[in-house]
C-alpha cells in the first residue's frame, strides 16, 4: 500500500491549445438562471431549451425517462413525448431516483424525519423497469448516499452496521476493509475511490485497501454534502472537490484534488470546483470563481498539471456524446444550475 506524494498547486500559465478548443465541442455549460449552451464546432457557447437540457441530466434508459412526479416515479418517452406513472404508490412517497441497478431503479423514499448530513431522509426501495414489481432494499439506517456504478450492475451503500456490495442480481456481500460513506466507482467496475482518514481506493473485487492520498483539507464544510468524486473514462485519474477552511478572504476554500492511480502522483488546484472530464479523459474542465463563476481546464498530459483559462462563463455539466457519464449520481446536475 503506498501514500503517494502531493505535487504543489498550479496556477494558470498558458493558453488554450487548438486541440483542447476541439475537445470543447459538445461541452454542456449551465448557470445559476437554469440557463443552458452547448459550445459549437467553432467554439461558441449557444443557447439551449431549458427544458430539453434539463432532460439530460434525469435517470434515461433507452428510450425512457424516469422523474419523480407527484411522489409517484413517472416515465417519459423521448420519440413519442408520452408520459405515464410506472407504479402508483398511495402509501409511500417517492423523493428521488438515484439511478439504475440492474433491472430496477433505485428509489429514495420519505421517511418524514430530519436526518444528518451524513445520512439518507429515507428508506431505499427498489422498482422493476417495467413497473411489475417493488419492493423495500434497505431501511433508513443508511448513511450518505448509495453509490452506483455507470454501467448499473453495482451499488454500494452504507448503514450503522455493515458496508454491502450489492450487484445487479441484488446478491449482498460486505467485503471491503474501511468503512466510507461516499465516494464514486472506477468505470471499469475495478476500483472504488472514497473517503477515510485519507483519500482510498479499494479493489471492488476483494475489498482489499489498494492506495491512499494524503491531503490537506476537509471533504465537507458545515451542512455542504460532500460532492461526487469524478473518474475519468479512462479509468486514470479520480477530481474531488475539497475545502481548505485555512485561507483568508477575499480567497476562497475551494480546491481541486486530482490523484493519477497510475503513478501514484496527486496535485491540488486553489479555487477550483465542480469538476467534469471530457469524454477522451485527457482534460479536466471546472468552474472557477464561485461567486461569478468561469471555466478553467487542467491539462494532465504534463507534470505537474497546467490550468488554462477557457473563457467561458458558468460552470461545465458535462458533454452531449458522453456515453460514461455519471447518470447515476443525483447530483449530475451542478446544483447551482437549476432554476430557482
Amino acid at each position: 500500500m503506498a501514500v503517494p506524494s502531493e505535487t504543489p498547486s498550479t496556477q494558470p500559465t498558458a493558453q488554450i491549445l487548438p486541440e483542447e478548443l476541439d475537445a470543447l465541442t459538445g461541452l454542456i455549460i449551465c448557470n445559476r438562471q437554469g440557463e443552458f449552451f452547448v459550445v459549437d464546432e467553432s467554439g461558441n457557447p449557444v443557447n439551449q431549451s431549458a427544458t430539453f437540457m434539463g432532460d439530460e441530466f434525469l435517470p434515461h434508459l433507452n428510450d425512457n425517462i424516469y422523474f419523480i412526479q407527484q411522489s409517484d416515479v413517472w416515465v417519459r418517452n423521448k420519440t413519442t413525448g408520452q408520459t405515464w406513472p410506472l407504479m402508483e404508490t398511495p402509501d409511500v412517497d417517492e423523493q428521488l431516483i438515484y439511478g439504475f441497478l440492474g433491472e430496477w431503479l433505485l428509489i429514495k423514499l420519505s421517511s418524514g424525519e430530519i436526518q444528518n448530513q451524513f445520512q439518507s431522509p429515507g428508506p431505499i426501495s427498489l422498482l422493476k423497469l417495467d413497473g411489475s414489481e417493488y419492493q423495500l432494499l434497505v431501511d433508513d439506517s443508511i448513511i450518505g448516499v448509495p453509490l452506483l456504478s455507470t454501467d448499473g450492475k453495482f451499488a454500494i451503500i452504507s448503514t450503522a452496521t455493515e458496508l454491502l456490495l450489492i450487484d445487479e442480481d441484488l446478491a449482498q456481500t460486505s467485503p471491503f476493509d474501511q468503512q466510507f460513506y461516499f465516494g464514486a466507482i472506477s468505470p471499469d467496475n475495478q476500483y472504488i475511490a472514497h473517503n477515510g482518514s485519507q483519500i482510498g481506493v479499494s479493489e471492488m473485487s476483494t475489498g482489499d485497501l489498494w492506495m491512499e492520498f494524503v491531503y490537506q483539507g476537509a471533504l465537507t464544510v458545515g451542512d455542504i454534502p460532500p460532492q461526487p468524486f469524478q473518474w475519468s473514462p479512462n479509468n486514470e485519474w479520480v477530481a474531488i472537490e475539497t475545502f481548505n477552511m485555512q485561507v483568508e478572504p477575499p480567497a476562497v476554500p475551494n480546491q481541486l484534488l486530482v490523484l493519477n492511480l497510475t503513478t501514484g502522483e496527486s496535485q491540488t488546484v486553489s479555487n477550483g470546483w465542480n469538476p467534469r472530464w471530457s469524454p477522451d479523459g485527457k482534460i479536466l474542465v471546472f468552474a472557477t470563481n464561485p461567486r461569478s463563476p468561469y471555466i478553467q481546464l487542467l491539462r494532465v498530459s504534463e507534470t505537474p498539471a497546467v490550468v488554462v483559462d477557457t473563457g467561458y462563463e458558468g460552470l461545465p455539466a458535462r458533454w452531449t456524446d458522453q456515453n460514461n457519464v455519471q447518470v447515476n449520481n443525483p447530483q449530475n446536475l451542478p446544483v447551482e444550475c437549476e432554476s430557482q
